[in-house]
């Protein structure tokens, strides 16, 4: 997915990356050293918040469903909410959801997982849904955190460094700061504009120069059509000022609504300690693992793929495996199609060695 069409939890952290009042005076090197002090006082982060979505059912949508419906005989939008909560410390990240989302189908189902970066893999625990009855897992190595995850959806990742504006083909250094201000919801800002290059869209930073060059505004256009709009208001949390509620819209080209979602923080803690077993994911049993560190054996995904069992050990799904119902693979050993018994080395040298025995213990009598 394009970053454009990226949801508005890619925005928080850049929201968060503002420091106390500057002046007004623009410059790309101003505005980075203060959302890096902002960065560097805000550490620990616990934050919850609760997100209210509206969705424009789309012909498209339609051709992707195995509904045999016209577009006439489905609602023209669908509502639903979610609650997400972000953990955040150095590079460490866990970013959970839960809620209700819809299918395919546009059918509102149980949509829960948890994702997590611990400095050394990072995982995905999805629990069981209606496509699947039992819940799977994944697992990263560090180097695939940034493209693998669902993490970019969590905008706390920019805090983290992560992630940078440069996810979204945005670069200060080529911003044109505009000759008027602007003004969103009684507050002025400084415009920044930045032509679209290299498959981005243009953009637009809409920045409070009084409140640390705060971000209150962030927009993505195609020419001069605006395909999607992200606006802030921010509270004081001690020392800090910190987003309190965002909306997202994204549009149709012909201006209509394409999705829109308000999101509302619930809790925020900042400056919190945390230990390496509050960002780890235990799979329980019965979890389907795909493993993309290791390569011993090619599972149905290409990757190492295993069922963790109740007694902790690993039932590999081999490729020979890959159209086996689950309930059967809990049942069976895995089905390994090779022309050589796994043990067949290990037997003819138990055969060479007893002979080599044979044939010294004759030699030996013989000399007697």
């Amino acid at each position: 997915m394009k970053p454009v069409l990226t949801t508005v939890k890619n925005i928080f952290v850049l929201l968060l990356l503002t420091t106390s009042a500057i002046a007004s005076d623009f410059s790309p090197e101003v505005v980075r050293e203060a959302w890096k002090r902002r960065a560097e006082k805000l550490a620990g982060f616990d934050i919850t918040f609760e997100t209210s979505h509206v969705e424009t059912v789309t012909e498209d949508m339609l051709e992707d469903s195995e509904l045999e419906l016209s577009i006439n005989e489905l609602p023209e939008t669908i509502a639903y909410q979610t609650t997400s909560r972000i953990l955040a410390d150095g590079r460490m990240i866990r970013y959970e959801l839960q809620g209700l989302r819809p299918d395919i189908n546009m059918q509102l189902r149980k949509s829960n997982f948890v994702c997590s970066y611990d400095m050394s893999r990072s995982c995905i625990l999805n629990e069981p849904t209606t496509d699947f009855s039992y819940t799977t897992g994944i697992i990263h190595n560090e180097e695939h955190c940034s493209t693998a995850l669902p993490l970019r959806n969590a905008p706390i990742v920019f805090v983290t460094s992560l992630y940078t504006l440069a996810e979204f083909g945005i670069d200060l250094d080529k911003m044109i700061l505009q000759p008027n201000e602007a003004t969103i919801n009684g507050t002025s800002c400084i415009v920044l504009s930045q032509t679209g290059e290299n498959g981005f869209p243009s953009s637009e930073l809409w920045l409070d120069p009084k409140a640390g060059f705060s971000i209150r505004r962030l927009r993505f256009l195609n020419g001069t059509t605006c395909v999607n709009q992200i606006d802030c208001s921010y509270k004081k949390e001690a020392e800090f000022l910190v987003p309190q509620e965002w909306t997202t819209t994204r549009f149709l080209p012909d201006g209509g609504l394409l999705t829109s979602s308000k999101s509302t923080v619930v809790k925020m803690l900042v400056n919190q300690d945390f230990t390496t077993d509050d960002f780890s994911i235990t799979f329980p049993a019965g979890t389907v693992v795909s493993d993309a560190r290791n390569s011993e054996t090619a599972g149905r995904t290409g990757t190492h793929d295993y069922i963790v069992l109740e007694n902790g050990k690993k039932r590999v799904i081999t490729w020979e495996d890959r159209n086996t119902p689950y309930e059967e693979l809990l049942r069976t050993k895995p089905e390994i199609k090779n022309n050589k018994q796994p043990n067949n080395f290990f037997s003819v040298m138990v055969v060479a060695n007893l002979i080599a025995v044979i044939v010294l213990a004759v030699y030996i009598l013989a000399r007697r």
